[in-house]
């Protein structure tokens, strides 16, 4: 593998982990509680995976390009650039590093069996880890697919 073909791989493992997470969801409305427990780990280790291979594809980027960073500097129309790095990524971004903590403390909480404080922090993490999962695949998609067809 190298710095070109891991963006694809990163990208279904965020797919997977947001399918995982709507599977959980469904699972814990229905109240089927132990599939709602393996669907969620499920989706912490795809999580887990990606974020190793991320950190991984931004080492090897910068061995091959001296950046660690794809450049949008040049992108056009200037909206859509604004739109990508302050509307999408910086949230993305933000929120991705907001979440370990929650999750964990979600986990930490199941596993304490503490249902009512579960609850109360797995809502928001839910929704947070979510919106992480489905703008990673978006900003794949605008990255590697909408941006280069609109450098000049």
């Amino acid at each position: 593998m190298n710095y070109q073909t891991l963006p694809i791989v990163n990208a279904t493992l965020n797919a997977t982990s947001a399918t995982l997470l709507i599977a959980a969801f469904t699972m814990v409305r229905r109240a089927n509680y132990r599939v709602h427990a393996y669907l969620t780990i499920s989706a912490f280790i795809v999580s887990s995976v990606f974020l190793c291979l991320y950190l991984y594809h931004k080492v090897l980027l910068f061995r091959a390009t001296g950046s660690y960073n794809t450049s949008t500097a040049d992108l056009h129309p200037v909206i859509l650039r604004y739109f990508y790095r302050y509307v999408l990524l910086l949230p993305h971004l933000l929120l991705a590093i907001a979440m370990v903590p929650m999750i964990l403390t979600t986990f930490y909480r199941a596993y304490r069996r503490d249902w009512t404080r579960h609850r109360r922090i797995a809502r928001p993490t839910f929704w947070i880890w979510l919106y992480v999962s489905v703008t990673g695949v978006v900003i794949y998609w605008m990255l590697y697919h909408l941006f280069p067809s609109l450098k000049t």
